[in-house]
């Protein structure tokens, strides 16, 4: 895949004639990435759907109005952003319509169902008098049919492991990291670059993403582990991808790379970094721990079990993953908005992080401010979602009910909620987010001005609290809170 740094605009009038200008753009850019013809066609197909969705659906009836398309090359392969500023669209009442039997007789839900079919990813997002966003993803190449056959099923013993160095990976060496995933996870890591090395190589080369690997001096590589940047807070890494060939396990080899991940963090002025663990073991949470990091939150529910090469687990219920931060650059004092009924847990979080946490009182008048709500969703259909306020506003509430709502008649498994910090809002409004079946989840500590509340929903899902393991102490803590708090949980015992 080239570099390409520019990203390529156009402004089409809202007709249905420009239809074959667009897909034709669409084409050609990604046939400009590299993409092959499956894919391209995959990817016009998915752009038609969208757009034929903001023509017929975001405008009044004889409205002469445009739209705005930006196709981006991104890291992991290409984006479409589709902007207008026409009628409220509700995704989640399409999702409902594409998850229906009678969806082949409406076009609308048609058109969402083929989209999720053809897309990676597809995001929407209100942005508020600006408009609306539809986000599409289309990720680039696949991993070489090499590593769909099965790793060898003889295990080196952990004695024989031969000497390594820890460095940067080199470009040519993404296909091996890769390999090496595979053969500690087959294909069952929720992480799926880690299976594309083009795009392990591109993340790595566009400062998205730093990679580690331990190589031998025959130069096999043995293991890897990654910082992994988001714009959302450039200074707050997560800490992931970390796997050993499981030949090579209990070597001390995992440990010798999150030390040498921790120094390169620290000499280049990483605030902090968070790391997600399993909880149907405690072998990763062990691990992490060792590396410093602390349990500030569990995701409850949040994938399909995993399947773990050389690790002899059963899969028994939905996965559960614990997110465990640590600083390496601690502030000396937080100062957030936390909700009355929540303040002693998020205290006890952050005085595990070594760092005091000043709660701060909203103003007893406090209003909403008359402006809409910008309110970001991001899901993955009949599996996960995220819904991230970003900027509070009037009916913020009934807005997250509603998309609530559409999750669930969608089938959405599980539904996490994202609310600032340092918002007095957050405080003010977290016990109506609750009303509606969330509860608490944990935080994620981050930059200044960047710290998060996370409260989560279960859709018609009862935990069996006793199969999520958990290491630490301060863990057991969260868990048992959540356990607490957790509604379904109640409705259980009466």
């Amino acid at each position: 895949m080239g570099n390409f740094d520019e990203s390529l605009r156009i402004t089409v009038p809202n007709n249905l004639r420009y239809l074959p200008l667009i897909l034709d753009s669409t084409a050609a850019f990604a046939e400009m990435l590299g993409f092959d013809d499956k894919q391209i066609n995959e990817v016009t197909l998915g752009v038609e759907e969208a757009v034929v969705n903001v023509i017929d659906h975001a405008f009044a009836e004889g409205e002469q109005a445009s739209f705005e398309l930006i196709f981006q090359q991104v890291p992991l392969g290409m984006q479409v952003l589709i902007k207008d500023q026409g009628m409220p669209f509700d995704p989640h009442e399409l999702a409902r319509m594409a998850e229906m039997d009678s969806f082949r007789e409406d076009t609308r839900g048609l058109g969402l169902h083929l989209m999720y079919r053809f897309m990676d990813e597809v995001s929407f997002v209100n942005l508020g008098k600006n408009g609306k966003e539809t986000r599409l993803l289309k990720y680039l190449g696949r991993v070489p049919e090499a590593m769909d056959s099965p790793p060898p099923e003889a295990e080196q013993h952990p004695e024989n492991i031969p000497a390594y160095q820890i460095r940067r990976m080199l470009p040519h060496e993404a296909v091996e990291v890769s390999k090496c995933a595979y053969m500690s996870y087959g294909y069952t890591y929720s992480n799926e670059h880690v299976y594309y090395p083009e795009r392990l190589r591109q993340l790595n080369e566009e400062g998205k993403m730093v990679s580690l690997v331990a190589v031998s001096d025959s130069g096999e590589i043995i293991g890897h582990v990654a910082l992994i940047f988001d714009d959302s807070d450039p200074l707050v890494p997560v800490s992931d991808d970390a796997f050993v060939k499981p030949q090579y396990r209990g070597s001390g080899c995992l440990n010798d790379l999150g030390r040498a991940l921790i120094g390169w963090a620290v000499d280049n002025g990483i605030l902090g970094s968070y790391a997600l663990a399993v909880t149907s073991h405690p072998y990763s949470q062990k691990v992490a721990s060792k590396w410093g990091y602390n349990d500030t939150a569990i995701f409850i529910s949040i994938d399909t079990p995993f399947a773990f090469k050389a690790i002899k687990e059963e899969a028994g219920q939905r996965e559960s993953e614990s997110l465990l931060f640590v600083y390496f650059r601690p502030p000396q004092d937080v100062k957030i908005y936390a909700p009355c009924h929540h303040a002693g847990m998020i205290t006890q979080i952050y005085q595990h992080q070594g760092v005091q946490a000043t709660i701060l009182s909203p103003a007893s008048d406090l209003q909403l401010p008359d402006q809409e709500p910008i309110i970001e969703v991001k899901y993955d259909p009949c599996i996960i979602a995220y819904i991230k306020v970003k900027q509070y506003g009037r009916n913020v509430t009934g807005e997250v009910s509603r998309i609530l709502k559409g999750l669930c008649i969608q089938r959405t498994e599980t539904i996490y909620l994202y609310l600032p910090l340092n918002s007095p809002y957050t405080c003010l409004l977290t016990h109506e987010f609750e009303t509606l079946g969330f509860f608490f989840a944990g935080i994620i500590p981050g930059s200044e001005g960047r710290n998060l509340l996370i409260l989560q929903y279960l859709n018609n899902q009862v935990i069996d609290y006793s199969q999520i393991c958990i290491n630490s102490a301060i863990g057991q803590k969260v868990l048992d809170y959540i356990k607490q708090h957790d509604p379904n949980q109640r409705v259980q015992s009466e």
